[in-house]
């Protein structure tokens, strides 16, 4: 367990998270970003960079609470710290300051469909059917197969109930797809397009294989997704500025992600996440949420919604049809310093702890 300089020579962590992030919710983009836009980026983000795992050896650089933090230390012991475990980094980094620390990033920095399919073949092979070049299905055929005790995908306990291991996650290529509903449904979307597209070219090309249909398929869901990011998402989310004209591969640029995108400039998309996201049915009316207590609500409450394993409002593909629905229709938060009080506080409380009787303010139903 390492100790990190604190006050007065450095700013607590979660001081400045409450002077610098703190703000009213509910302010909509000025430039109509939608919450399917908003996670559509975080796949983005997962598609080229994952270093959160913990790293070997593990080095704790634990936070401590300042005394009566209304959220974690509300008796005002004093003694309240927020684990926080250091990630993997290159051994031959952070041994003199002009050679900081590096995370190792576990997936490649280019868009090649890792989050979709996995970030190495084996972690593919997992995903297949081996029939007719689909994905795997589960219950439902429009749904990926759930995850079992030999998943590759990482599985963190839920925050607000304490439960934990594989059962009720799905099967995905983003080792982080099950992180949330709203991640999980994005990775579903490309699940489902791949096979559609498979079924599409088994009609057209009777004769191939199960391989040459999974690669044919693959290709084109890999094109597709890099076609969005680059010329639709990014022009969108950089206020309609297009790119530049590819200049060609250049050999003496490092495609590598930098510390201080990975750590800082990244996180600038958390101040478009909202404390609540809509569903909405076939017809475009909200559907009601079961919240926790059984009590209902106008939406999922984001810091309820993490790691959820009995997730009641989005377990079949057409609650993931409404999840859908409900998120491209709603407008995400401004891109500002505010971060909403789920993500800088709810989060990592315990599960005696929830959320459900914070306020919030949502843009009323139409």
């Amino acid at each position: 367990v390492y100790q990190a300089e604190n006050e007065p020579e450095l700013p607590n962590p979660r001081s400045l998270s409450r002077t610098v992030s703190v703000g009213p919710s509910g302010l909509p983009s000025t430039r109509n970003h939608t919450v399917l836009s908003l996670f559509f980026g975080y796949h983005i983000a997962f598609e080229i960079m994952n270093t959160r795992t913990p790293g070997c050896p593990p080095e704790f650089m634990n936070i401590p609470v300042p005394k009566g933090d209304p959220v974690f230390d509300p008796n005002a012991t004093g003694e309240v710290l927020l684990p926080f475990q250091r990630g993997p980094w290159d051994k031959d980094t952070g041994q003199s300051p002009g050679n900081p620390r590096t995370q190792v990033n576990l997936v490649t920095a280019w868009i090649d469909g890792s989050s979709i399919y996995g970030p190495c073949n084996s972690w593919s092979d997992s995903l297949r059917s081996f029939s007719n070049g689909l994905l795997a299905s589960g219950f439902e055929k429009n749904m990926p197969r759930q995850a079992t005790s030999h998943s590759l995908m990482w599985s963190a306990a839920d925050p607000t109930t304490g439960d934990h291991g594989p059962e009720g996650l799905y099967e995905l290529g983003n080792a982080w797809g099950n992180e949330n509903m709203f991640t999980a449904a994005e990775g579903i979307i490309w699940f489902r397009y791949h096979n559609y597209l498979a079924s599409k070219l088994r009609e057209e090309h009777p004769q191939w294989s199960d391989e040459e249909l999974f690669q044919n398929a693959r290709k084109t869901v890999v094109a597709t997704f890099q076609n969005i990011a680059l010329y639709e998402w990014l022009p969108a989310y950089l206020g309609d500025r297009t790119l530049p004209p590819y200049p060609g591969y250049q050999k003496f640029v490092d495609p590598a992600i930098s510390p201080e995108f990975e750590t800082a400039a990244m996180r600038l998309g958390i101040t478009m996440a909202p404390p609540g996201v809509y569903m909405r049915n076939r017809t475009c009316h909200f559907r009601k949420i079961i919240n926790t207590d059984g009590s209902l609500s106008s939406a999922l409450r984001l810091c309820n919604s993490f790691w959820k394993r009995q997730a009641v409002n989005v377990n079949t593909s057409r609650d993931v049809d409404d999840l859908i629905m409900g998120m491209a229709s709603q407008i995400a938060e401004e891109v500002d310093h505010i971060v909403v009080e789920d993500l800088r506080g709810h989060l990592l409380k315990s599960p005696t702890a929830r959320c459900q009787s914070v306020r919030w303010t949502m843009p009323s139903e139409p």
